[in-house]
């Protein structure tokens, strides 16, 4: 059985455990969602969770444009940066080398491996290859070059996925990192992890 999927039509992520379901959603502008955590659901992706509305005063991406049914701010991210629109508390803080503090991240790419991740010099569950998969998601700043690499591991006999963020700097500037959390859960209170 796959423990983990992407549905490239819906642009939906899909990690199983025996009892349990998450999805997430590459959205409009290349803004990573989350979508759902909880009980099994079948073949049934919940797509339907997240409807626009005009926000008012709510900060919107450049790229929205006039489009006031689109805010950061509003939106159930599935990781998040300051200083971009979005005014809740952000999983990254960061300061570029001229001085700005945002960080703009954008699906950029994923891969689906056998196997657990793991991040060298820190605690982790260990897994055979057939035991477990992961999920990689890249996320980038364009500007710096800075990418968020999230990193979901899926252990399914035992109900457990975990997650880990990898921070790399592929620009040419150096990035100090103030602030970068393994996890947010946005289930319409900001919770971290």
């Amino acid at each position: 059985m796959e423990w983990i999927k992407y549905h490239e039509k819906e642009k939906v992520f899909e990690l199983k455990t025996k009892n349990s379901t998450y999805q997430m959603q590459v959205r409009e502008y290349d803004t990573l969602v989350h979508l759902y955590y909880g009980s099994p659901v079948g073949d049934t992706l919940i797509t339907d969770r997240i409807i626009g509305v005009d926000r008012g005063f709510s900060g919107n991406p450049y790229e929205a444009g006039k489009d006031k049914t689109f805010s950061l701010d509003t939106l159930p991210q599935e990781y998040t940066a300051y200083g971009n629109g979005d005014y809740r508390i952000n999983g990254l803080e960061t300061e570029q080398a001229d001085g700005s503090d945002t960080a703009n991240l954008k699906y950029e790419s994923y891969e689906i491996s056998k196997g657990k991740y793991s991040l060298e010099g820190l605690p982790a569950m260990f897994a055979k290859e057939d035991e477990a998969e992961t999920l990689e998601i890249v996320l980038k700043d364009h500007a710096s070059g800075l990418r968020a690499h999230l990193l979901y591991g899926v252990f399914p006999q035992l109900d457990v996925i975990t997650r880990a963020v990898r921070l790399e700097n592929t620009g040419t500037a150096p990035v100090t990192v103030k602030k970068a959390m393994s996890m947010e859960m946005d289930s319409g209170k900001r919770r971290h992890f």
